[in-house]
């Protein structure tokens, strides 16, 4: 803690006593830094924010800092205030495009908007590449899923499955078609994926779990010899 202090004291010191030099926009991002990360003092630490974009707009750390105010909003469920600060950074950091469009959907998921998080995943995709596109395949589907919009889910799952049968997220969507046959009642489909799955998905307990609570709903069925059996 002392180490911290005497940091935030030397950079306080070149901020108050040389404001124009060319270490004060730096200094005046540690700061916030050191109230963010290490004192974990969300209110000074965006008050330090809010003095590094008012007195040095142009510097180029005010980049970094919306980062990390982008973060802050997000982990304080502050998901409008993280969507602002993501989108400022599409343009100041094109290089990073990618990422911060995909987070930018993301952040609209936890507001529950999932029409608008298509929105932003489907503008990714656009211009999305590689390993990236089956992800963002995934996360679509996974939004109407969420929704309870099984069929587009289910077809959304299947043409990620179609286009990318390599890809990790390929497992991920037959485990999400599994899921959606079972919420629809076809359960003896969604058994025949899950087996299928049983010893390639990488969490074979979830899928174990799964077969069981499936083989317990088609046990209890009418017309099943285990129903019948019950029943007598």
């Amino acid at each position: 803690m002392g180490d911290v202090a005497s940091a935030l004291s030397q950079y306080q010191y070149v901020v108050d006593k040389h404001p124009e030099s060319v270490a004060a926009p730096t200094s005046q991002y540690r700061i916030a830094q050191i109230y963010n990360h290490n004192l974990g003092d969300r209110k000074k630490a965006l008050e330090a924010y809010s003095t590094l974009y008012f007195m040095y707009p142009n510097a180029p750390e005010t980049i970094d800092a919306r980062v990390d105010l982008a973060v802050i909003y997000a982990s304080n469920s502050e998901h409008r205030l993280a969507i602002e600060q993501y989108q400022k950074l599409l343009t100041e950091r094109p290089s990073q495009y990618a990422k911060f469009q995909y987070l930018i959907a993301m952040e609209y998921i936890m507001l529950n908007d999932f029409k608008q998080a298509r929105v932003e995943f489907i503008e990714l995709l656009s211009r999305a590449s590689g390993e990236l596109v089956p992800e963002v395949e995934y996360q679509i589907a996974n939004t109407f899923y969420i929704e309870g919009n099984l069929d587009d889910a289910m077809e959304r799952y299947r043409k990620l499955i179609a286009n990318h049968p390599e890809s990790p997220f390929a497992l991920n969507a037959k485990l999400g078609i599994a899921k959606s046959l079972s919420e629809t009642g076809m359960l003896s489909e969604a058994m025949a994926v899950l087996k299928e799955l049983k010893d390639k998905y990488p969490n074979k307990d979830a899928v174990t779990v799964m077969i069981n609570a499936v083989q317990v709903r088609l046990d209890e069925a009418p017309g099943s010899k285990s129903h019948a059996t019950a029943k007598n």
